[in-house]
Parts: structure tokens; C-alpha cells; sequence
């Protein structure tokens, strides 16, 4: 479709037609917001700050989700795990945001956001767990049989 667009505006204009102002405008989109309660997003301006209690349901589980993830890691490298997404922010403001200055509303945006920005990256990402690389070992196998046998009967054999 946008090369048909594309043709329609090159060509439009070499033979003279116009083409309505809409057409051919390709325009980017926006990000979607993470906050469910969009009046209060409005009202605050684009710093807004989000808490636990704005999250939408989806967005909670993939912050729950983060969170779990968070606690393997440091349970990994030794550290105690958080009980909770509320003590993960009490640490927070014991570790950092009471020297930076920052409020107590600020330290939980900050965690929130930071699960939110992990939960996003973790999405499509390759775990490396063995039922993914036995399918990724499978899937090897079988375009490397198709191509042994496609060039085999190609060259007479």
C-alpha cells in the first residue's frame, strides 16, 4: 500500500494531478502511553508521574513480571530479594533518592519506570533457556536439509 502511494504521488505530480493533502503523508506514530488514567496524565503535562496505583492491569503484569525477573538477578549475584514492588522503592529511596533530592512519589516513578523500560527489552529477546535452542538447533537443521537437498538435485546428483 505505501508503494502504491508512493507511485501515485511520483506520478501525480510528473503528470500534473493532485493529489488530496492527505495522501502520500506518511506520518509517525506516537508511543503509547504507560499510564492508564489518561485525565491525570493530561492535567500533570507530560512529566507525569506514575505510580503502582495508575498502572492499567496489563501494564501491572508486565511490571510484576520485571519485578520477578529483577529478584532472579539479585538472588543470583547474592543479594537479598525484594518482597515486593513497594520495598523495591523504599531500597530506592534509602539508596539513592534521599541524596538526590528526590521525593518519595519520584522513587517510585523511577522504579516503575525502570521495570517498565526491562519488561520491553526482555520481550522478543532470546532467553538462552534449552527448549529455545534445541527449536533454534532444530530450525537449522531443517532449512540446511532443504537447501543440502535442493542443491543436490540441482547440480544432477
Amino acid at each position: 500500500m505505501q508503494a502504491w502511494l508512493l507511485l501515485a504521488a511520483t506520478a501525480g505530480t510528473a503528470s500534473g494531478l493532485r493529489l488530496p493533502p492527505s495522501v502520500g503523508v506518511i506520518r509517525p506514530r506516537s508511543a503509547p502511553r504507560m499510564m492508564s488514567d489518561g485525565a491525570a496524565e493530561e492535567e500533570a503535562g507530560p512529566k507525569a508521574l506514575v505510580s503502582l496505583a495508575t498502572l492499567n492491569p496489563t501494564y501491572r503484569t508486565m511490571v510484576q513480571g520485571a519485578f520477578e525477573q529483577r529478584n532472579k538477578e539479585r538472588l543470583l549475584s547474592g543479594q537479598e530479594k525484594y518482597e515486593n514492588i513497594e520495598a523495591m522503592v523504599q531500597a530506592y529511596i534509602e539508596f539513592e533518592g534521599r541524596d538526590k533530592g528526590m521525593s518519595d512519589a519520584q522513587c517510585e516513578d523511577a522504579v516503575i519506570r525502570f521495570l517498565q523500560r526491562k519488561s520491553l527489552l526482555s520481550e522478543g529477546g532470546s532467553s538462552g533457556d534449552g527448549q529455545e535452542l534445541f527449536t533454534f538447533a532444530a530450525l537449522a537443521l531443517l532449512v540446511g536439509g532443504v537447501l543440502f537437498t535442493l542443491a543436490r538435485e540441482n547440480l544432477g546428483g
